[in-house]
């Protein structure tokens, strides 16, 4: 059985070599990017960003297959429909693992051999919002099973169009609640209990809520995956 899922998380890397090498460069493509634009390089901010965009990457690399048929292919191995959804929750985890270490990697280098001491190393937080964010991600799987790797990749781009407004939205509230007229409405009252949680408890939090998506998500796979018409 364990020799199944290394199988197929090796497909997985196997079908996208180009996508491995810039998954693995992608923390350095970030802190490059700040030393070029000359500002104080946030690190905690990559050590979270690239591991979990490195999972994304790679996860949505190794759906390559629903476009060349190689579904079928691995559909008609001696492996259960089963271990295919099981290969597949795997595979992201070794994905942010491999994230995590290249991204760390990357820091070391920047850090002893270019010499920037601001860059300090992961920290448990990190680590913790990096787990937290890969489990939010395992959303994306069932989706793929599906409706394609097509269509989720258009509804990702449209989440990320409406995070980044909704983060908009956030950061005028969140001035809005400090500010000696604000009105005191619902959505201020709640941003401000929010800031007297604790930075530890608010991770906390999320790391619930992502166990249930993850949890959701494994278990809509399966049901999907076995009722797939390949």
């Amino acid at each position: 059985m364990k020799k199944n899922y290394y199988a197929l998380v090796e497909k997985d890397f196997r079908i996208q070599k180009s996508m491995v090498i810039f998954a693995g460069l992608y923390g350095a493509l970030i802190f490059t990017m700040f030393t070029i634009i000359g500002e104080d390089m946030n690190n905690h901010f990559t050590f979270v960003l690239a591991p979990v965009a490195a999972a994304w990457m790679l996860l949505f690399g190794s759906f390559k297959g629903e476009k060349n048929n190689t579904g079928r292919f691995v559909a008609a191995l001696p492996v259960s429909r089963s271990d295919i959804v099981n290969g597949k929750y795997i595979g992201l985890a070794v994905f942010a693992v491999f994230g995590i270490i290249t991204t760390g990697i990357t820091g070391a280098l920047y850090h002893f051999l270019f010499g920037y001491p601001s860059i300090v190393f992961m920290s448990g937080l990190d680590l913790l919002r990096v787990i937290t964010g890969v489990m939010l991600l395992s959303f994306c799987i069932p989706l793929t099973f599906r409706f394609g790797f097509a269509a989720v990749r258009t509804v990702i781009i449209v989440l990320l169009i409406m995070g980044v407004v909704a983060g908009q939205v956030l950061f005028f509230f969140l001035n809005s609640s400090g500010s000696e007229d604000a009105s005191g409405g619902w959505a201020v009252d709640f941003l401000k209990r929010i800031q007297e949680v604790t930075k530890i408890q608010r991770n906390l939090y999320l790391l619930i809520f992502a166990v249930v998506v993850f949890v959701i998500s494994y278990f809509l796979s399966k049901y999907i995956y076995r009722k797939k018409d390949l």
